[in-house]
């Protein structure tokens, strides 16, 4: 396999990573949700519930590198 053979193997491994990092986002981000309906009381339990959760799930993906907490804020804007 030559060099440009070669990085595009990588790219796609990485978009594939990328995109099943996705799916499991929103599969986290579905769970998490406060039920319809809720009232603030539960909506903000639910809530609370989540961001320790998403932060949890961030930590591990990133092994708690340097930096961990740019995609941490990514993930918890988009879910909010």
């Amino acid at each position: 396999m030559g060099e440009p053979e070669a990085t595009a193997a990588k790219v796609v491994a990485a978009r594939l990573e990328w995109r099943d990092w996705l799916e499991q986002l929103a599969e986290r981000f579905a769970q998490c949700a406060p039920p319809a309906g809720a009232d603030a009381e539960e909506r903000s339990r639910h809530l609370d519930r989540a961001t320790t959760r998403l932060v949890t799930v961030v930590v591990d993906g990133t092994g708690a590198e340097c930096g961990w907490y740019g995609p941490c804020r990514t993930v918890l804007t988009w879910f909010l």
